[in-house]
């Protein structure tokens, strides 16, 4: 059997490299023998980092000016790209002697733009569109949908959704089952159900190679996780740059209160190095490193930076060592969570704080226009004084979520299988 997953992000981000990897875990169990390919947006990274996963890389029709810096850079790799002829064929080759399509778990169906869906969109929609017409069965994993500011896009994605071709759709989280149900006709809404995000199916690797101790500073190890967010429901400039400023003040403050009430060390990880400079997190880091180390003593002070390609377990073995996380980026939350590791989710989309809900642990969620550094020491203290009892929580909702995912996508695969065999 040949599984064909589109719309991967790129291994430059360990949260979606989680995905891709638990999505191929969980298909090569339940599909003995699978063949699976991936389309990923840096596929020259994700080549080298996938192969021992027996994963091939191909990529998308055309790349998005997002991942360029310079608007020369820009210009010319997308005409570059888009003028592809070879790399479209054998994409298109490949949709075509696929069995199973699979759209990866993520969030990118999505667009701020008013006028018209904009380029990740479409570089999202098209090769979907080219499965449906090539009548290929098609799944939506796990994943969010909306905002859509655009009339068209609403209007390209409910048709998608309503192909015949689309035979289960997977909402992450209740957020994006509710904005389905608003969109699609009702027949239509019958091939939707609530999964939750592959990525709580990912394990530890204990044959990983050794990541920076964290867990050796004076305790507690507080581990945080920030990102470039330019607030985009705000209007005018200034405000965004005016939210910027205050979200990187927050967690400056938040930072140095940590190690002034407890004496606790604090470890700035970036989850995500790229692709392009809005996805690089190493930015906000190493902005805030710089602040605090003329506060805090390098003794309790680390920003560990990490080369572009990093596995996610690697990732994971640096958070499962802090007694807290202050996660932005969510799939550090999800990461650190699966070791028992209480999280305070600072929640820029709906599916952070939709997720933290269907967990039952949105008391540790936080809107991030909502932020103050008073709120988030409030609950470390809670969480500190009662960290034994949250984790036995948070690894209860975690066996749900997995329990969870096996029941709906699990048996729904296997009766997929049993129909082909049949």
């Amino acid at each position: 059997m040949k599984v064909l997953i589109l719309n991967t992000h790129s291994a430059l981000n360990s949260g979606d490299a989680g995905v891709v990897l638990a999505q191929a875990r969980f298909l090569q169990r339940k599909f003995p023998g699978v063949r699976i390919s991936i389309v990923s947006r840096t596929p020259r990274f994700d080549e080298s980092f996938y192969a021992p996963f027996q994963i091939t890389v191909l990529p998308y029709l055309f790349p998005v000016p997002s991942l360029f810096s310079s608007r020369h850079e820009k210009i010319w790799h997308v005409v570059k790209g888009g003028l592809s002829v070879s790399a479209q064929t054998r994409l298109i080759r490949e949709i075509r002697k696929s069995d199973l399509i699979v759209c990866s778990g993520g969030g990118y169906f999505y667009t701020h733009r008013r006028l018209w869906p904009g380029p990740m969109f479409l570089q999202n929609f098209f090769p979907v569109k080219i499965a449906a017409a090539s009548r290929k069965t098609i799944v939506f994993f796990p994943q969010s949908f909306g905002p859509l500011f655009s009339p068209l896009a609403s209007r390209w994605l409910k048709g998608l959704l309503e192909s015949e071709a689309v035979v289960r759709i997977y909402a992450r989280e209740s957020a994006s089952r509710a904005f389905l149900g608003n969109l699609l006709s009702r027949p239509a809404a019958q091939k939707m159900d609530l999964c939750p995000d592959m990525a709580f199916l990912l394990k530890k690797d204990s044959g990983s190679s050794p990541m920076p101790r964290v867990g050796d500073r004076p305790r507690p190890v507080l581990v945080l996780t920030a990102r470039q967010w330019d607030f985009p429901m705000t209007k005018s400039r200034q405000e965004k740059r005016g939210r910027q400023r205050s979200y990187l003040s927050v967690l400056e403050e938040t930072s140095l209160e940590f190690y002034r009430r407890w004496r606790g060390s604090v470890v700035i990880v970036p989850q995500a190095r790229g692709p392009g400079f809005f996805e690089d997190d190493r930015i906000p880091s190493r902005h805030i490193w710089e602040r605090l180390k003329k506060h805090i003593p390098e003794t309790h002070l680390a920003w560990i930076d990490l080369p572009p390609v990093v596995s996610p377990f690697r990732l994971m073995e640096i958070l499962s060592q802090a007694d807290l996380i202050l996660a932005t980026r969510f799939h550090s939350a999800i990461f650190g969570m699966i070791s028992g590791i209480p999280v305070i989710s600072l929640a820029y989309q709906a599916k952070s704080a939709s997720t933290m809900e269907w967990l039952k642990l949105d008391e540790w969620s936080i809107p991030i226009t909502e932020i103050h550094a008073e709120n988030i020491i409030h609950l470390a203290d809670r969480i500190l004084r009662n960290k034994a009892e949250i984790q036995v929580s948070i690894l209860r909702q975690i066996a749900r979520a997995q329990e969870t995912i096996e029941a709906r996508l699990g048996l729904f695969l296997e009766s997929l299988l049993e129909s082909r065999e049949t």
